[in-house]
């Protein structure tokens, strides 16, 4: 069984037309195919406790989903081809890994228990992923738990 990652996802297309279309197909998806309802030739693994919505003059979409280990990050990137601007955060706590869209793709924070407020301040992304996830709290305790487990 996996892990499953969270995933907040914001998407945008410069044709109102495309992304009507979307929303047309999205409201008519079985949960378990959000995936393929964005790309039809995605043949890899699913969605599961999919929502989304669109803001009110339909000009995003925005999707939250938890996806087997990590993020979809091909799909992203195939998405950005057909001319989508795709903002997506993710967090995984059993793997104890989170990340957001930068300029530059997909960028990643492995072990965040090991992150310190520092690390947070001084770098925008990763400030904005522990933010959008509320996990302050929870790196906080899993570095006094290591600490504690070095101490005996």
């Amino acid at each position: 069984m996996p892990n499953w990652c969270m995933n907040d996802v914001v998407l945008r297309h410069d044709d109102l037309d495309v992304i009507k279309a979307t929303i047309a197909e999205l409201e008519t998806m079985e949960e378990s195919k959000l995936f393929r309802t964005l790309d039809p030739e995605w043949e890899f693994r699913e969605a599961i406790d999919v929502d989304w919505g669109n803001d009110s003059d339909q000009t995003e979409i925005r999707l939250n989903f938890s996806s087997a280990w990590s993020p979809p990050e091909d799909l992203y990137e195939t998405l950005e081809d057909n001319g989508w601007t795709v903002w997506a955060t993710y967090y995984e706590p059993g793997m104890e890994i989170a990340g957001i869209t930068s300029d530059y793709g997909l960028r990643g924070f492995d072990d965040i228990h090991s992150i310190t407020e520092e690390d947070i301040e001084s770098d925008a992304d990763l400030k904005e992923v522990v933010e959008h996830w509320n996990i302050l709290e929870e790196i906080e305790m899993l570095r006094e738990w290591d600490e504690e487990d070095e101490e005996e």
